[in-house]
């Protein structure tokens, strides 16, 4: 049995253990990317005692990780699986599979456009994260495609979009979706990876300098290093913590793309989180994906963890965001928003985005009272 799987059977599988249900531990377990003999008869057990397939499904798929538990289910559980839920994850892992197929035509389409009007364009997320971190396009779920180009090229990059059929359907400034007449296919094109609002200092130019090459379907993109995957991954994870719509995917990506980063330099990475202002949204966020997956942390990384107490305990509240364990409601909230405030790196950052939180409860009071 692997150190790590050990570590999850101890922290999730004890029977005082209430926060995950059975169904939230069978994804889980699911989601890890080697299933020892040990955490199998764990499963097992599991199965046996009763499990609601329906909630499994409707979990993998709000969860986002149907690929990932469509997988461990048919390599190791098919025989304790009913044939009927067998059958439905094939069907929706085959619908999963045809709009990864679609999108991937769409992306080397798009990124042909805008090359053709001589700017710099790079994908992330979607399928170009899926092949950075499990070498397999269709491996996550996804909707749209995302872009990212240059500040100055946001604008001309947009008439040329407008030009050629493209229509804007969504517009939050730094970020506009765009869809083609006929196609479902949503496009956000960025101008940066945050808002001007949000303390993120990455520079086009420098992702453009690291970017890697990937293939999608037979389509060779331009898109971002394994690194600043990382990077900009871990952002949003803690971000979607804030905003309480975390996904255990997210986490999951995190840790692929962990596996797959052999030759990330990670002094040069943690220079690079604190030059930008996300030192501490990568720590918190590389170890909410460890304590959830079976990845072992760089040596450096574990010991700033393990040094530092209140790092580890924003990247355990990180990891209570998925599987129904956070808590909701005003409590929940107040410590979203402590959450918040204690993940920012600097004290202009921390001031600036406590300043919100009237607009945010004053949202999310207009949004209960409908």
């Amino acid at each position: 049995m692997t150190h790590r799987n050990r570590e999850k059977l101890d922290k999730f599988g004890g029977p005082e253990h209430r926060d995950i249900s059975a169904e939230g531990l069978l994804v889980l377990f699911c989601c890890q990317s080697a299933i020892d003999d040990h955490t199998a008869g764990y499963v097992r057990t599991l199965i046996e005692s009763g499990i609601d397939w329906d909630r499994v499904l409707h979990l993998a798929h709000r969860e986002r990780v149907l690929p990932h538990l469509s997988e461990s289910l048919n390599t190791t559980f098919q025989d304790h699986v009913p044939a009927t839920i067998m059958a439905e994850l094939k069907k929706q892992l085959l619908e999963i599979t045809g709009v990864t197929l679609v999108l991937g035509s769409e992306i080397a389409a798009v990124i042909k456009l805008i090359e053709a009007r001589g700017l710099r364009v790079l994908t992330f997320k979607g399928p170009a994260l899926a092949v950075a971190a499990f070498g397999n396009p269709t491996a996550r779920m996804f909707g749209d495609i995302d872009l990212i180009v240059a500040q100055n090229d946001f604008a001309p990059c947009q008439e040329h979009f407008l030009a050629n059929g493209y229509t804007v359907v969504e517009d939050y400034v730094f970020e506009k979706t765009f869809q083609r007449e006929g196609t479902w296919a949503a496009i956000d094109l960025h101008g940066a990876i945050t808002p001007r609002a949000f303390p993120c200092l990455l520079q086009f130019d420098d992702l453009w300098e690291r970017r890697e090459m990937v293939d999608v379907f037979g389509h060779e993109v331009p898109s971002l290093s394994i690194a600043d995957h990382l990077l900009a991954h871990c952002l949003q994870t803690t971000h979607d913590r804030y905003q309480n719509r975390l996904s255990l995917a997210k986490l999951a990506d995190i840790a692929g793309l962990l596996r797959r980063g052999n030759d990330i330099d990670w002094d040069r990475l943690l220079t690079t989180a604190e030059a930008t202002g996300m030192a501490r949204r990568l720590l918190i966020a590389l170890g909410a994906a460890s304590d959830l997956s079976d990845c072992t942390l760089p040596p450096r990384v574990a010991s700033l963890l393990a040094e530092t107490e209140s790092l580890r305990k924003l990247s355990e509240f990180t990891g209570r965001g998925v599987l129904d364990q956070a808590n909701r409601g005003i409590v929940g909230f107040v410590e979203r928003v402590v959450y918040h405030f204690r993940v920012h790196e600097r004290t202009r950052d921390k001031v600036a985005q406590m300043r919100m939180v009237p607009l945010k409860i004053h949202q999310a009071w207009a949004k209960s009272s409908v």
